[in-house]
C-alpha cells in the first residue's frame, strides 16, 4: 500500500455587488466587465470606467455565514483523486 502524498481542500467562496444601492442597471449601462475581483462600470460612451469594490468581505460573513464557512471544504482531493464529501 502507498501513502498519499497530497490532500487538497477547496473552499467556494463569492464576492456580490448590490447594483439596486449602487444605481447600476448592467442592461442600460454602455459597457462592465469583472477583473480582479473589481467590478468596472463605464455608464455612457462618454463618460469614465468607474471600479467599484465589491461588498466587504466583513460585511458578507456577518450577513451571509454560510457563504464564507470554511467548517467543511467543498471538495476534497487525495493526490489527484477527489474524495467523497459525507
Amino acid at each position: 500500500m502507498t501513502s498519499s502524498n497530497t490532500l487538497y481542500a477547496v473552499y467556494e467562496v463569492s464576492t456580490e455587488w448590490d447594483l439596486k444601492k449602487l444605481g447600476i442597471d448592467l442592461d442600460a449601462v454602455e459597457d462592465w466587465y469583472v477583473k480582479w475581483d473589481t467590478l468596472r462600470v463605464k455608464r455612457t460612451k462618454d463618460s469614465e470606467w468607474e471600479e467599484i469594490d465589491p461588498i466587504s468581505s466583513a460585511d458578507l460573513r456577518q450577513d451571509n455565514a454560510e457563504i464564507f464557512c470554511h467548517e467543511h471544504p467543498d471538495q476534497l482531493w487525495l493526490d489527484d483523486v477527489r474524495v467523497d464529501l459525507l
